[in-house]
This record gives structure tokens, sequence and C-alpha cells, in this order.
């Protein structure tokens, strides 16, 4: 049989343009759906060639049918894909919102902290005559309990 060169595609790059797809959905079509192509050689990879006529014949069959219903699959994937980029992309707006927020209430502790400390400070060099309580760490007393509380005078013992 000859077939004339204008029929004959000989590349994936010619059968995708000649089909209206990509270099890798129609590998996948040849793979998966069994788009009518050859390998010159015997070769399992690399180039072929396709007959315009067959590939014309497998476009009506029901495994072309197939092939357009998996990429259009595809397609939704991909807005999918989008739908979750997006939301991620919102999620860390959100996260980065939340730890400036959190950021400023800690400046704002500390300053709160270095207020107390200096009013601390303050009444101690005024001579306050009220006892500031001692705190003890965990177990310094003979009972083995921490005998203060902060405010409270430390327990006498019997």
């Amino acid at each position: 049989m000859t077939v004339p060169n204008a029929d004959v595609l000989n590349s994936w790059k010619e059968v995708s343009v000649y089909i209206g797809r990509g270099i890798r959905t129609v590998q996948r079509w040849e793979k998966d759906f069994g788009l009518p192509v050859r390998r010159p050689g015997g070769h399992l990879r690399g180039s072929v060639i396709g007959l315009k006529s067959e590939i014309d014949h497998w476009l009506g069959s029901r495994s072309a049918r197939d092939a357009r219903a998996a990429s259009s699959g595809d397609s939704r994937s991909d807005t999918a894909a989008h739908n979750d980029y997006q939301q991620l992309q919102g999620d860390a707006d959100a996260l980065l919102r939340e730890r400036d927020r959190l950021t400023k209430r800690v400046e704002e502790l500390q300053a709160t902290i270095r207020q107390l400390e200096s009013a601390l400070e303050r009444t101690k060099a005024e001579g306050d005559s009220t006892p500031t309580p001692s705190l003890k760490s965990p177990g310094s007393s003979s009972s083995g309990r921490d005998d203060s509380a902060p405010g409270l005078a430390p327990r006498q013992s019997d």
C-alpha cells in the first residue's frame, strides 16, 4: 500500500497539531485509548508515524469519544486545582494576618509587663510598708509544698 506523503504525520508534534491537542495528550491517548500510530523499526519509544486516514477513522470511534471525555475531565481537575490554589492562597493570607495580630498583642503584653515591673521598682524604692510576698520555688518548704501564693503571707508552721 502506497501512502502519499501528505497523508503521513511524522512525529508526535505533527499528530498533536493535526488532532488539535497537546503532545502529552495524544501520547496518553495512544497508550490508554489506542490512538493509531506506528513506531518505525518496532521501537517502543521515540518517533512515531501516523496516517491521517487512520487517525480520522479513530476520531470517529468510541475510543476517541472516551479520550475526549477523559481530557475534558482533565480540564475540570485543572479548575479544581486552581480553586484549591486560590483556597490555599486565601488561607495563607489569613494566617499572615493572624500572625500580625498576635505579634501586635505580644508587643502590647510586653509593654504592660515593663510598666508593671517599673511600677514595682518604684514601689520598692519608695519604701512601701506593705510586705511583698516572697516567691519560693516548689519543694523549697520542709513540707514539700509551695507554701506561698502571690498576695498571701507564708504559712506559719505548727
